[in-house]
């Protein structure tokens, strides 16, 4: 039976957050996003830390993780700091947690195992305030229920004797965490393309103070998508009913509706909306 070391899985789906670190020969490490965005200059306190790293020249992988004060990562933190215009260390305190080497000193790492590679970080790096090795669990059951019961996105699954996967592999796997929740309908934006008959996402509050709480937009198949038009097309329209702004309000139709229905999330945004929302 093959094994698994078990990880923590935060905020998944941004540009700005998985990031490999490469240290040229006799120059300064930089940080760069998983889309090739050079973003050294946002996160000047974590390239001087990798600076001290036992290397002459490497690559790792991690992800950049602002926490709060119970610990929870707070994705919107390494956001702001990536729209900065100016930058300094102490604004939404970052640290970066390493994941995985690629390169060191000449060697390529990725056909190793995934313990070879990390006895190879052990060597090279000393844990400190700003980077950190990012800790493996065996009990992954247990460690899920952590990540549920303290809102994180869920966990990461990697076989131990895995090599190096830079795409998507049964090796390496994303348990999600999600929760469900009753949502109630007020709004809906108009399709376009494929959804030009029907609606493109639909508005949604909670069901007791109203809250807004986003857009859902996925998750549909197209008969469940007509089932629901049919059902919230002919209502009354009705003015917006917040004064905050909202994301595609040009193109929303708002609704008088008691439409409830299930949304699956992640987490909640600091702004109080819904992450990783689907029908």
């Amino acid at each position: 039976m093959d094994s698994f070391d078990f990880g923590i899985q935060c905020p998944v789906g941004s540009d700005y957050r998985k990031t490999a670190t490469p240290k040229p020969k006799n120059g300064a490490t930089k940080i760069y996003s998983r889309s090739g965005r050079n973003i050294s200059v946002q996160f000047p306190e974590i390239c001087e830390k990798l600076n001290d790293i036992d290397g002459e020249c490497f690559v790792l992988d991690g992800e950049l993780v602002s926490l709060d004060e119970k610990g929870i990562p707070i994705f919107a933190n390494i956001i702001s700091r990536m729209h900065a215009k100016s930058i300094t260390p102490s604004q939404h305190n970052a640290s970066f947690y390493v994941f995985d080497i690629l390169y060191l000193d000449g060697k390529d790492c990725r056909s190793l195992t995934l313990g070879k590679r990390k006895e190879w970080l052990d060597t090279i790096l000393k844990p400190n305030a700003k980077i950190r090795i990012s800790q493996s669990f065996n009990d992954g059951v247990a460690l899920f229920e952590a990540a549920k019961a303290n809102n994180m996105e869920g966990i990461m699954a990697k076989k131990s004797n895995s090599t190096y996967q830079s795409a998507r592999s049964s090796n390496w796997q994303k348990i999600k965490v999600r929760t469900v929740i009753d949502v109630k309908i007020v709004g809906y934006t108009q399709g376009k393309g494929d959804r030009s008959t029907l609606f493109g996402a639909l508005h949604v509050t909670s069901i007791n103070d109203k809250t807004y709480l986003g857009k859902v937009g996925t998750g549909f198949d197209e008969t469940k998508m007509k089932e629901i038009f049919s059902i919230i097309r002919d209502k009354g329209i009705i003015a917006k009913p917040f004064t905050i702004n909202i994301e595609e309000e040009y193109n929303t139709v708002w609704i008088d509706c008691d439409q409830q229905c299930e949304v699956q999330y992640a987490s909640f945004t600091p702004n109080g909306t819904l992450r990783n929302q689907f029908f």
